[in-house]
Parts: structure tokens; sequence; C-alpha cells
């Protein structure tokens, strides 16, 4: 019987582990539907293991595990903004000390990972989405765009966290990234080796329905995915429709620049169902953050047969195959350079891609992730 429980008290370390489940996968938090929070929950669903969160979001999430396995969480609350990262790594360094009645933990995110020195009963694995980036290859955009009270911060607490962050990384006794950007990472952060075994994909949740002439963008509205210069784009297509699936930081700047543009749609957060109808249904997809991690996004957009507009950075230049799946913009991409793509991307072309997009995404399963992470993890007891 699947138990799912809140327990403020996790420090008690006469918790014992499920009988079945020897294996314990801790994640940062469960707030909203991303990519890490879904690779978690496969991860301990197909390993049948324990399940375990700082903070859960009850209006995002019903969890459910196979078996006699359980999830609990601190349910901790916590303040907003500058102070939400930093009570959160306090929750998981004082007060996991029951961790160690687990033999093997799987640590997925980074903020976790402050809990491994109360785990000293078998190996350690962390599945690595990005070295934290504010402490690393960010650090000066995230001080040089940071109010004044966030950069005293930043000064007084971060080469702290850093120095106690990298210690808890030798305590690591494998690596696994995401990407083979994020191992790229990962050895310039630590020095450390890693293996690559690739995020799970609901590869066969998307399928090709018809095309429409719309092109889709679902990335988040922040300055990292540069969806401003997709919108600044299409302001120069008003043939060209596009519509815009998502929220974030620049939700109302980007509203009021393409007002009036009437071949641009902003729909905000859309269910699981409506996003899989429009990626079923687009021409294609656009996509081109900077130095993504992986990118999920353009996975689901070729199980549906439908190719990307990507950028030759980070993760997409591992997912979609330049000519065959989509086409790779070079980095850092001018509005220019998206309208060209868009106008290369016609009916016809997106069509004749539709056969290699959807074989290409099967490379990405959540059967192949399985596979593959019990594969590596059975190694390590």
């Amino acid at each position: 019987m699947t138990q799912t429980s809140t327990d403020n008290a996790l420090d008690d370390a006469s918790h014992e582990p499920s009988d079945e489940s020897p294996i314990l996968v801790i994640h940062d938090i469960f707030d909203f539907k991303g990519g890490g929070e879904r690779t978690a929950l496969t991860l301990a669903y197909g390993l049948e293991t324990d399940l375990f969160s700082g903070t859960l979001n009850r209006n995002s999430f019903d969890i459910s595990l196979p078996g006699g396995c359980s999830f609990r969480t601190l349910d901790c609350r916590l303040p907003t903004s500058l102070f939400k990262t930093l009570m959160l790594i306090l929750y998981f360094r004082y007060r996991t000390r029951f961790i160690n009645t687990y033999q093997r933990i799987i640590f997925s995110g980074w903020v976790c990972l402050f809990a491994i020195h109360n785990h000293r009963n078998g190996p350690n694995i962390w599945y690595c989405y990005t070295p934290p980036r504010d402490f690393y290859d960010q650090y000066q955009q995230t001080y040089r765009n940071a109010s004044w009270g966030k950069r005293i911060l930043m000064h007084l607490v971060l080469p702290g966290l850093r120095k106690r962050f990298e210690q808890a990384v030798k305590q690591v006794d494998l690596i696994i990234a995401i990407s083979e950007t994020i191992q790229d990472r990962v050895k310039h952060s630590f020095e450390k080796p890693s293996v690559v075994v690739y995020p799970p994909c609901d590869v066969d949740l998307f399928h090709w329905i018809e095309q429409e002439e719309f092109y889709l963008s679902t990335a988040r509205l922040v300055p990292l995915k540069r969806v401003d210069r997709i919108v600044q784009a299409f302001l120069g297509m008003p043939h060209k429709r596009l519509v815009v699936v998502s929220t974030g930081s620049e939700w109302d700047s980007l509203k009021q620049r393409a007002a009036g543009a009437a071949n641009i749609q902003f729909t905000g957060s859309v269910s699981d169902e409506t996003l899989r109808d429009l990626m079923g249904k687009c021409l294609a997809s656009i996509y081109i953050p900077q130095n993504e991690d992986f990118g999920i996004s353009p996975v689901e957009s070729m199980a549906a047969g439908k190719p990307v507009i990507g950028v030759a950075e980070g993760g997409l230049r591992e997912t979609v195959l330049d000519g065959e799946t989509g086409i790779l913009l070079p980095p850092d991409p001018s509005a220019e350079a998206i309208r060209e793509a868009v106008i290369r991307m016609t009916p016809e072309t997106a069509l004749s891609m539709r056969e290699a997009c959807e074989k290409r995404a099967k490379r990405f399963s959540r059967e192949r992730f399985i596979t593959e992470m019990k594969a590596i993890v059975d190694k390590y007891r």
C-alpha cells in the first residue's frame, strides 16, 4: 500500500526505510511541475524507492508511489525571495539525520546535497541538473542584475555556502550529469568525473495531430530563455502566428511589447492536456535559451513530430539534429536570425522532418532513463 505522509520531525533517527526500498531519492522541493520534479518522480517510481523532499505544493502535486514505498516531506514553511534557498539549506543540513537508515541515497538537485553529511551508511549518488550557477558561471551576471540588498547578501553568504557545498560534493561517490553540457560544468567546477544519463521525457504522451500554421514557444518568460527575441522576431512578421505558452518575470513587459500584434498570443500557464494539444498541432516549436542545461521542451516537440527552431548552445546540441529534426541557430541569435529560420521552416519542410523527429525523441524516453539508472545504481551497493 502506498504511503504518503508529512513529517515535521524527520530528524528522528528511529525512522526506518521501507523493507523493499533500501534506496532513498531526495529532491530539493516539489513546487511546480518542472523537469527536475518530473525526473525525481520518475526515478523514485521506476526504481521503487522512498522519496523525500523539503517542501510540497499540494496544489501542484498528488504524489503516490508503488508498493510499500513512501513519500515524506519536511513541509517546511519557506519565506520568499532572498532567504528561501538559505532556509531550505538549513532544513536539509540539520533535519535529515534519518537518511542514515538507508543504504544508498540519490540526491536530485543541489540544495538537498547539504544533507549528505548525515549519510555515512553507504554510497551517495548525485543526479546533477547543474552545479548552482549563482556560485559559479552566472555569479557575475546575477550580481550585476541584483538589488543592493541582494548584493550585500551575496558578499556575506555565498563564499561560505560555496565552500560548504564543495565539501558536500567531495563526499559524493558518483555524479550523474543530465547532459554533456552539465558534465563539462561539473569537471570545470569541481575537477571531478561524471557519467551522463539524459533525463526522461513522456514521449508517448505527445503525438502529431495536424499541422496548423502557428509556431509554439514554451520557455519560461525569464531573461535566460530569450523569449523577448522570439517576440521581437514575430513583430516583424505579422503574417506569421506565434503562441507563447508560459509565465515568468517578463510576462508584463513582453505582453506590453506585443500589444496590438494580432499574430502573437500569450496563453499563460496551461494544463498538460492543452500543452500536448498545442504541441501536436503547431507547425514547429521555437526554443532558444542561453546555454540550456538540457531542455525537455525540444524533446516533447520532436515526440509530437514537430521540428525545433533552436540554438547551438547547451543541451540542444545533444537533442536536436540540425537539418534533420530542426534548425539550430548560431549562439546568441538575433531576432533577424530567428525570422530567417521561421521563413525557412515552411509547412512542407516541417512535415518532411516528422519521422526523424519522432524517432529521435525515443532516445530520451522514460523507459530508457530507468534502464540506464538501474544499471548504474546497482553497481553501487
